[in-house]
């Protein structure tokens, strides 16, 4: 018995079930879109970029290359800082407790391009409005924070860009959603069309029957309700004949 598919027949078995597969993924890319506008949560981001320098104690000392090397270092300590339970708190108790702790911890990110002084702060929340007004707060705490940790050697902190309001949401992705559903779909539609064609074991032509070592005893044709009215129809007429 050969158990390989030809390819031929791969594509004649999809033919035969294009129409499920295609109403599937279409299906299931609806339903996709319909949960991500009805249960999802869009989220709004504000980015802010700034620089911080290190007061140099001797102001007539040149900065040296090495200097500019350890404030890139020292980024990651202030993403540490930004972080950190103490800002988080003041910054949680300034905006009068819209968002704990956690909730801003989980919403603020810190980047930096590569050998830059550089970095950036974005804050991701449920509103435009809120993203901004936190991230706004952070960079004043951050700032505050700061000063009291070097004391009397201030860091230099350049706001290069405040942070931003974009009306837009970040998330979720409508595209993105649909080629999930679209994907779940057609993986089913795939799916259901292989198990009704391996659980199908009706005789199709002969060469089904040659494939499992069978013999072809016979055909039983198949005559359409047109071709039994006619057959009726010429039965009546032989009859009456032979009446007369």
């Amino acid at each position: 018995m050969q158990e390989e598919i030809s390819l031929l027949e791969l594509w004649q078995m999809l033919k035969r079930h294009l129409g499920k597969i295609i109403g599937l993924t279409v299906l299931f890319a609806a339903l996709s879109a319909a949960f991500m506008v009805f249960f999802v949560q869009p989220s709004y981001s504000s980015n802010a970029q700034l620089i911080v320098n290190q007061q140099n104690s001797n102001e007539q000392q040149t900065i040296q290359l090495n200097e500019i090397q350890t404030n890139v270092q020292l980024i990651n300590t202030y993403s540490d800082i930004i972080t950190a339970d103490s800002v988080l708190n003041e910054v949680s108790e300034r905006s009068q407790g819209i968002y704990t702790p956690g909730e801003l911890r989980s919403a603020i990110s810190v980047g930096q391009t590569q050998n830059s002084q550089a970095f950036e702060i974005t804050v991701t929340l449920d509103s435009p409005e809120n993203a901004q007004t936190i991230l706004d707060l952070l960079i004043v705490v951050f700032e505050e924070t700061l000063t009291e940790i070097y004391e009397n050697e201030d860091p230099n902190i350049f706001v290069i860009s405040e942070a931003t309001y974009n009306p837009s949401p970040v998330s979720p992705s409508l595209i993105m959603y649909l080629i999930i559903g679209a994907f779940i779909g057609l993986a089913l539609g795939l799916l259901i069309a292989f198990i009704t064609e391996l659980s199908d074991t009706t005789v199709k032509d002969e060469q089904f029957l040659i494939d499992y070592g069978l013999i072809n005893l016979g055909n039983v044709a198949s005559i359409s309700s047109k071709d039994v009215k006619e057959t009726r129809i010429s039965n009546q007429s032989r009859t009456r004949s032979r009446g007369e």
